[in-house]
């Protein structure tokens, strides 16, 4: 478990959290003839994978490896994937609050004919946990959850308001999981009550009207935040606040896996928020933390092996 000074900051994160399940079935062997028992089965090719997953969780995950104390609202159940989860959580020094039931699973199915998935979504977040924090965070990062509707968007409203009275300062994500659940207007009220705005160009693009970057950006701070970070993949990030406007290139790595970039992006960029560094450079950082993990290709956990952690997580 990671061990934080009580000069590091204290940060909030309320979202989802997943295991996922990752089946690589590419060129599956077919079975031997002499296997009977594997006449309804397919044959892996590759050892099936497990994974920290969920903006919540992932997040929470990063942040306590960053050097954070990190508090997290999510929907972990009391199942075996809770376990598990809380397990990974406790790795990164983690406070969990969690919710009762069954836990999120995706099953993610690689092959040549592409991806698919099951997922089930499990308990939904309930968010007014996070108004119990004491003492109050600095940061708190707030995003959604596969089974969101326009309600949980209201509640996490309410939320923010009870914080930011307290002097926490709020970053949200909006995701993609908005879409079509909500209501224009009631996303722009969302984003006036945060602090930071965080978003691939897609999903802020749904809610903000802009035909480049820098249009898109300025209308979202129209709304009200004092910072918007508009994550790009592979071509890193753009950033504005009041003060600049700026690119943070990123390197392209080939044949890379992206699961949790964006996650992990969220924390580092919070985390450089909290300690004071400018949002420039924050979205730097971010890039370069994100990019390593693409190339690593292990998820949030991957991004923090024993040789990269800071000295005083080890």
């Amino acid at each position: 478990m990671s061990v934080r000074g009580a000069d590091a900051p204290l940060v909030h994160v309320a979202g989802n959290a997943v295991v996922d399940v990752l089946l690589r079935a590419d060129e599956c062997p077919p079975a031997p003839p002499e296997d009977r028992w594997a006449d309804n089965t397919e044959i892996l090719s590759a050892p099936v994978g497990f994974a920290l997953g969920g903006c919540g969780a992932a997040s929470a995950y990063a942040l306590g490896f960053l050097g954070a104390r990190v508090s997290l609202n999510t929907n972990i159940g009391a199942d075996d994937a809770g376990q598990m989860l809380r397990g990974w959580l406790a790795e990164a020094g983690v406070h969990v609050a969690a919710t009762a039931g069954h836990s999120a699973v995706h099953i993610i199915r690689l092959s040549v004919q592409g991806r698919q998935s099951s997922y089930h979504t499990g308990e939904r977040v309930d968010w007014f946990v996070s108004r119990s924090l004491v003492p109050a965070p600095a940061w708190a990062l707030l995003s959604g959850f596969g089974a969101v509707t326009a309600d949980d968007l209201e509640e996490m409203a309410e939320v923010c308001d009870f914080l930011k009275r307290q002097g926490t300062r709020i970053a949200f994500d909006p995701s993609p999981w908005f879409r079509g659940r909500t209501t224009v207007s009631q996303m722009q009220r969302a984003f006036a009550g945060c602090d930071l705005l965080l978003g691939t160009e897609e999903e802020i693009g749904e809610w903000i009207p802009g035909d480049s970057l820098e249009a898109l950006t300025q209308g979202a701070l129209d709304c009200g935040p004092q910072g918007v970070v508009v994550k790009r993949g592979p071509q890193g990030a753009f950033y504005a606040d009041p003060e600049a406007t700026g690119e943070a290139p990123a390197v392209s790595i080939q044949g890379g896996n992206s699961v949790g970039a964006g996650d992990t992006f969220n924390a580092r960029i919070v985390y450089g928020r909290a300690t004071g560094e400018p949002l420039g450079e924050s979205t730097a950082a971010a890039v370069a933390l994100s990019t390593e993990l693409v190339r690593r290709g292990m998820g949030v956990r991957g991004a923090f092996a024993e040789s990269e952690q800071p000295e005083e997580t080890r």
